[in-house]
């Protein structure tokens, strides 16, 4: 055997290792991208479904929430893709395909939510929020069409205020219950300085008519208080007077 045939020998095996070096290095680059791939799929399709079902129905529209069900569905039929034995994911595609196939026809499932504490607004808020980032990225994957995203944040951004002004009317109510009227006029002028801050009043008008009345009328409450009690200081500083008055005689008398 020549030494110029060994030396090929070598060149041809050092270059095999290398193409196969090359080859497994694509396999598992591969590989590791279909893993992240599926971890970030599910990522995506776990917590649309959680703030899809989790949010209170007043909060969201039939057609947004079909819409997240279309967007979940799409993140299923991925998955799938990239394993089809999954039994639960197959489960809940048919459950959102039937959803779907309602069109006009489909409610919002559940019952609306009476807010009675700032734990409860700020656990919607942070749904609220978390569906509003969830929804952006979506609109920059071209997973939702630009306009209709648009539309879907804006309602978005509508319900957070939505959501102060329901828990302002629970939590004044409560106090107007208690004989707390006081605390009742704060509480209806933090929901009328709300809106008035807004840029656009025009989804919270009827809103802002509730909340002007109940103002008015807490605050009537409170002045009809508060002169109920001056009547009251009045009589009570009158009647002191009147004790005095008769000690002073008493005591008069006795001296004379």
């Amino acid at each position: 055997m020549s030494s110029a045939f060994i030396v090929a020998l070598v060149v041809v095996g050092i270059f095999a290792l290398i193409i196969l070096g090359y080859l497994n290095n694509q396999y598992e680059k591969k590989k590791l991208e279909q893993a992240r791939r599926r971890s970030a799929l599910v990522d995506r399709q776990m917590r649309l479904a959680t703030l899809s079902e989790g949010l209170p129905p007043q909060y969201l529209t039939a057609t947004i929430k079909q819409g997240l069900h279309e967007l979940e569905l799409g993140f299923i039929n991925e998955l799938l893709k990239l394993d089809d034995s999954q039994i639960k994911l197959q489960a809940r595609g048919e459950e959102l395909r039937e959803r779907i196939s309602l069109g006009t026809a489909y409610q919002l499932p559940g019952e609306k939510l009476s807010l009675h504490s700032e734990e409860q607004v700020k656990e919607i808020r942070f749904q609220l929020e978390s569906l509003h980032a969830q929804l952006k990225r979506a609109i920059q994957d071209g997973a939702v069409p630009v306009n209709t995203g648009r539309q879907w944040l804006a309602h978005l951004q509508e319900q957070l205020i939505n959501l102060y002004l329901d828990f302002f009317h629970a939590s004044g109510q409560n106090h107007l219950q208690r004989g707390q009227a006081r605390q009742a006029r704060l509480v209806f002028e933090r929901a009328v300085g709300l809106i008035k801050r807004q840029k656009n009043l025009q989804p919270f008008t009827e809103r802002l008519q509730v909340f002007d009345t109940l103002l008015q009328k807490t605050n009537a409450i409170v002045m009809a208080h508060d002169q109920s009690a001056a009547s009251q200081a009045s009589e009570l500083s009158a009647s002191m007077a009147e004790a005095e008055d008769d000690d002073l005689w008493k005591k008069k008398q006795m001296y004379d």
